[in-house]
C-alpha cells in the first residue's frame, strides 16, 4: 500500500511523502537540526526535573498524581515532537493541548488531595468523565469550561499570576484549533492552500520549515507553564526539590529568560545528526 511507504514520493506536491522521507528533510537543514537538538535538550532536562521530584512522594505522597501526570505530559511531548519531524502538523498541535493539559491537571489534583482523598477522587471524575454533582444522572462540561475553572481555582491559590493564567489559556485556545477542525493537516493543505489541479495525498507528511518552527515556539510555551507551575506547586507545599531537580530548573531559567524567540533560541550544528 502506498500510505505505508514512509519513504515515498507525494504524485503532486514535491514537499510532501512518507513520514520517513519528511524526517531525513527536515534534520539536513540548519533550522531543522538545531530544533531537533534543543527539544532533545528541554525533553532531557524534564525528564530530570521528574526523576528529581520522585523523592519527594516519600516526603508527601499526595504529590504522587502530580508526578504521574507529569511523566505522562512528557510522553506527549515527545510524541509531539515526532509527529511535528514526520510532517504531522495538527497532531503534534493536538498533543501539546494534550500535555498541558495533563500537567496542570496533575497540579490541581494534588493541590485537592491535600484536603481529602475524596475530594482528589470527586475532583478526577469530575475532570476526565465531566460529571458534576447537581442532578440526579450528572450534567456534562465541556473539556474547555472544566480546564478554565481549573485555571481559576489554581489561580486562587495563588499557583498562578495574571500572566500565567492568561498565557495557559491563550495556549489551550490556540491548541484547541487543531483539535476540533482539520486545520493544519493534508486535507486542509490540498483543499485551502495548494488548490492542486487534481487530488493529492491527503495521508501524506509535508516538509514546511515555518509550521515546524511554530510548533516549536508552542512546544517551548507550554513546557514553560508546566515548570513554572509544577514549582510553585512544590514552593506551596512547603518541600525542598532535590538537586538534580534544581539543576533543570535552572536550565529552564536560563531559556525562559531569553523571552519568546521567532527562531530556534540555538542555531547549533550537530554533525550526529548530519550522519544519520
Amino acid at each position: 500500500m502506498p500510505s505505508l511507504n514512509l519513504l515515498r514520493y507525494d504524485e503532486v506536491r514535491e514537499k510532501a511523502g512518507g513520514e520517513l522521507r519528511i524526517l531525513a528533510s527536515y534534520l539536513e537543514t540548519d533550522v531543522g537540526s538545531a530544533i531537533y537538538h534543543n527539544v532533545g535538550l528541554t525533553l532531557g532536562s524534564l525528564e530530570d526535573f521528574a526523576v528529581g521530584l520522585a523523592p519527594l512522594m516519600k516526603v508527601d505522597k499526595k504529590v504522587a498524581y502530580l508526578h504521574m501526570t507529569l511523566w505522562d505530559s512528557i510522553g506527549d511531548l515527545k510524541s509531539s515532537l515526532l509527529l511535528a519531524f514526520t510532517g504531522h502538523f495538527r497532531r503534534a498541535m493536538v498533543l501539546l493541548r494534550v500535555s498541558l493539559e495533563l500537567a496542570i491537571l496533575g497540579v490541581y489534583i494534588s493541590v485537592k488531595a491535600r484536603t481529602s482523598r475524596e475530594e482528589e477522587l470527586k475532583e478526577y471524575m469530575e475532570y476526565v468523565l465531566g460529571y458534576r454533582e447537581g442532578l440526579r444522572e450528572g450534567i456534562r462540561q465541556r473539556f474547555g469550561t472544566r480546564f478554565n475553572k481549573i485555571l481559576d481555582e489554581l489561580k486562587k491559590a495563588d499557583l498562578m499570576d495574571d500572566d500565567m493564567c492568561d498565557e495557559c489559556r491563550d495556549l489551550y485556545r490556540d491548541l484547541s484549533k487543531y483539535v476540533h477542525t482539520f486545520m493544519g493537516g493534508e486535507a486542509w493543505r490540498v483543499v485551502f492552500e495548494h488548490k492542486v489541479e487534481r487530488p493529492a495525498r491527503p495521508s501524506s507528511a509535508v516538509f514546511e520549515v515555518e509550521e515546524l518552527k511554530k510548533w516549536y515556539r508552542y512546544f517551548g510555551r507550554v513546557c514553560m507553564v508546566i515548570v513554572v507551575t509544577i514549582i510553585k506547586c512544590i514552593k506551596k507545599f512547603e518541600l525542598n526539590i532535590t538537586d538534580r531537580a534544581g539543576r533543570a530548573v535552572d536550565f529552564f531559567t536560563e531559556v525562559f529568560e531569553r523571552g519568546p524567540q521567532e527562531e530556534p533560541l540555538q542555531l547549533v550544528d550537530c554533525p550526529f545528526l548530519r550522519k544519520s
